[in-house]
């Protein structure tokens, strides 16, 4: 693999999801599309006249790997010039279950790398020979489908155009619960939503709790360790909605987190309110609908309270990594990230 780095910027190619919580709501007269989701990382491959690299949202180009090269030859054999398209670029086990992104890092860059078990995912045609795709996303499917059928690196994502919602849920239980994909991402009258067997949200903290949901104080406080903490989105007028607690399982990241501490704002009985600076990755299983949740106005020295509003609670939320790709604002932590 040719590794580099590039100023090509191809963030607004990347849809914005989101996160559907159920299959239960979704409307089948709206000729939906559903397709399975990898766990990797967003990419652009671009190709020309036998040459082609892939380049993710930070500028890492990579060129020559077994995935790319196959990409090559059918492109050649399908006679495109050139064209643009979006992909997962993820890695799968040596039985070709597809892994999960740390362990895709581990295929891609660690020491014992398998460049062979690279698979680009592909699902969205941007051009083909210097012109804008303009036909929809049905066609634009079943053409890449053509393309690359019979290539075992480089194939565009499973898809299903359902008509019912109990075919909708054989795909899920074929290529989600059986073939380990992430979830699903659903293309719904002009909307996105991506269904997972549990819901991913990334949320900024802005406190470190003290006590816990049954009012006693929370061990290890005391000792320098945050144990749980409080987090927020953020609506469309930059305030943060709180969503609930969540509690922090590993000792390294509980002592490594006490330094939010050097960014206390204010304090009560019950946590101590830091900046807003620390976006992390949570997980849950289900949600509590229709709570009250509190709205907070960071004026740059402190939390005001701005009212509230009803929106979603999590249920047992699970602390996953930290997200140092995301920053606080309004499109890494928007709400519609639960639907």
């Amino acid at each position: 693999m040719i590794e580099g780095k590039s100023e090509l910027k191809i963030d607004h190619y990347k849809p914005a999801m989101k996160g559907l919580v159920s299959l239960d709501h979704l409307d089948f007269r709206l000729g939906l599309i559903a397709m399975a989701k990898a766990d990797g990382e967003f990419t652009l491959l671009k190709y020309e006249n036998g040459r082609a690299f892939t380049i993710n949202r930070y500028g890492h180009l990579r060129s020559d790997y077994p995935a790319l090269n196959e990409a090559v030859k059918a492109l050649e054999k399908a006679g495109v010039e050139s064209a643009e398209i979006l992909c997962e670029l993820y890695a799968v086990d040596d039985r070709g279950k597809p892994l999960i992104l740390p362990e895709f890092i581990r295929t891609a860059k660690g020491a014992d790398r398998k460049l062979e078990n690279l698979r680009l995912g592909v699902w969205d045609l941007i051009s083909v020979n210097g012109k804008p795709v303009i036909q929809d996303y049905e066609w634009k499917l079943r053409e890449m489908d053509s393309w690359f059928e019979g290539c075992k690196r480089v194939y565009v994502l499973p898809w299903i155009k359902p008509e019912s919602r109990a075919e909708l849920k054989k795909f899920w239980d074929v290529w989600v619960t059986e073939a380990g994909y992430e979830g699903l991402v659903i293309r719904c009258n002009g909307d996105i939503f991506k269904v997972k067997p549990v819901i991913d949200v990334d949320a900024v903290i802005i406190a470190i709790n003290k006590v816990g949901s049954n009012g006693k104080p929370i061990k290890g406080f005391s000792e320098g360790l945050v144990r749980s903490v409080k987090l927020a989105l953020m609506d469309k007028q930059e305030r943060f909605v709180v969503i609930g607690d969540c509690v922090v399982p590993k000792p390294p990241i509980q002592k490594a987190l006490w330094d939010l501490m050097d960014f206390k704002v204010q304090e009560d009985d019950r946590a101590v309110y830091v900046q807003p600076l620390v976006v992390v990755q949570v997980r849950f299983n289900s949600l509590f609908h229709g709570s009250r949740v509190k709205l907070l106005e960071f004026t740059g020295t402190r939390y005001v309270e701005a009212g509230e509003m009803t929106f979603w609670k999590m249920r047992n939320p699970r602390f996953i990594r930290f997200r140092t790709d995301k920053e606080v604002n309004v499109k890494d932590l928007r709400l519609d990230q639960v639907e």
